[in-house]
């Protein structure tokens, strides 16, 4: 049986886990977790990946801007 906890009580959770590779890990226990999670991680992408990975990072970023943010 699963808790009915809401998806706010579990954010509030999750924001406190400051390790990112253990936040990494809570993308897998549930479709609601990894909803929660993405943003999360996301906030600060250069701590949790290595430094030669930043420009793919980088790519990513832009590559989800439209044509008015890039001007």
């Amino acid at each position: 049986m699963r808790p009915n906890l809401c998806e706010d009580i579990y954010h509030e959770i999750l924001i406190h886990i400051q390790d990112s590779v253990e936040l990494y890990k809570c993308l897998f226990v549930s479709r609601l977790w990894c909803r929660i999670t993405v943003p999360l991680l996301w906030k600060n992408p250069f701590e949790i990946s290595p430094c030669k990975k930043h420009d793919l990072i980088m790519r990513t970023y832009i590559s989800c801007l439209n044509d008015e943010e890039l001007a």
